[in-house]
């Protein structure tokens, strides 16, 4: 019988078949010549196996390499792509709440020129809620009845007595119309979504305080912790909060500070906002030198090292100069809260930032 012709060296005849080195000859041959190529047939093919595993294992790695690379590139690309969005994303919000504070800011100075126009007290109390605290204002207005009646008193004594109960009259309706300016004010700079702030107060006296705080900001997922407490006796009734911690310490009951405060805490717990209000002091105060604040203030009790920058702020301290910190979100806030309408008068670049920086939602 002819014998197969079988491909050489990949295939070899073993008597009357021919078999590739990868597969198991089916045969088993008698004669001598057929058990020889057998064995032949099986060392090749063992060899063979042997180097095809090696080409595999190598082509093996080098394609998990290149899978691995393409995998990380890939992440690489991802990070830039969703780190683009998001700076595209905080452009669009800046835009927008710009936009927003603008719309704010007429409608508080709108809202200030119908108080005024209507008032019943003759222009009081438009005085009253032109100043930064409408609050300490109207204190001022009493007090300056006050030694104005002290003084007829002494010659006139019933001439006093008829000031006494016109004063009081006017002093009711100035209250009046103070607190409903205020609260319509107020209402108009909080946000949609109050933010939940998780505080623990020594004194009742300090729920108002953080109650309009949280009306102000929207922080999503703000977890951090407050503690706001009576500050101790060597701190001479100055509030303050205490870097690096939760702890805020009060001197004073008095909503406004305890807003403050708690502005230090925001600006650093909230990354986002410290970076933004470094921009914003730096873009303001370019090009400054440093002076002291009991220089351009004349207030003694500043200490030798407190420093500032006095730009054209409303008030020396809001330049403040500090390592971790700043005045501007604390005294920004406090302004907003005590007079919304005189800040957005007075420093309308100021009120844009405010109104903006704490609004991250």
């Amino acid at each position: 019988m002819k014998k197969p012709q079988c491909e050489k060296p990949t295939a070899y005849n073993c008597g009357q078949a021919c078999i590739n080195v990868s597969k198991s000859c089916q045969q088993s041959p008698s004669d001598s010549f057929g058990r020889n190529r057998l064995q032949k047939l099986k060392q090749v093919a063992a060899i063979f196996a042997k180097s095809k595993g090696v080409k595999n294992k190598k082509g093996q790695e080098s394609t998990n390499r290149l899978i691995d690379n393409i995998t990380a590139k890939r992440k690489v690309e991802a990070g830039e792509l969703k780190q683009a969005r998001g700076e595209i994303n905080a452009e669009r919000r800046k835009a927008r709440l710009k936009a927003e504070a603008k719309a704010k800011r007429e409608q508080l100075l709108k809202l200030s020129e119908e108080f005024e126009g209507k008032s019943k007290t003759k222009g009081a109390t438009a005085e009253v809620i032109k100043g930064a605290s409408p609050n300490a204002k109207l204190w001022d207005v009493y007090n300056s009845y006050k030694k104005q009646i002290s003084k007829a008193a002494k010659s006139n004594p019933l001439g006093a007595k008829e000031m006494v109960i016109k004063a009081n009259k006017k002093l009711e309706v100035i209250k009046e119309e103070n607190a409903n300016f205020l609260a319509q004010s107020r209402k108009l700079i909080e946000v949609s979504s109050p933010t939940k702030i998780n505080a623990s107060i020594s004194s009742p006296s300090y729920r108002e305080g953080v109650e309009a705080f949280s009306r102000m900001v929207s922080i999503p997922n703000l977890k951090d912790p407050i503690n706001i407490v009576d500050a101790p006796p060597e701190s001479q009734g100055r509030s303050f909060y205490n870097l690096g911690s939760n702890q805020v310490y009060m001197g004073v009951e008095s909503s406004s500070t305890v807003i403050h405060e708690m502005s230090h805490w925001l600006e650093e717990k909230v990354p986002g906002i410290r970076r933004e209000v470094v921009d914003f002091y730096n873009k303001r105060t370019k090009g400054e030198d440093l002076v002291r604040l009991r220089d351009v203030t004349g207030n003694k009790a500043y200490g030798e090292d407190e420093v500032t920058r006095t730009d054209k702020w409303l008030h020396p301290y809001m330049g403040k100069e500090y390592k971790n910190a700043s005045e501007i979100l604390s005294m920004g806030m406090e302004m907003m809260y005590e007079n919304p309408a005189y800040l957005a008068k007075n420093d309308p670049e100021m009120f844009d930032f405010i109104y903006s920086v704490v609004r991250r939602g």
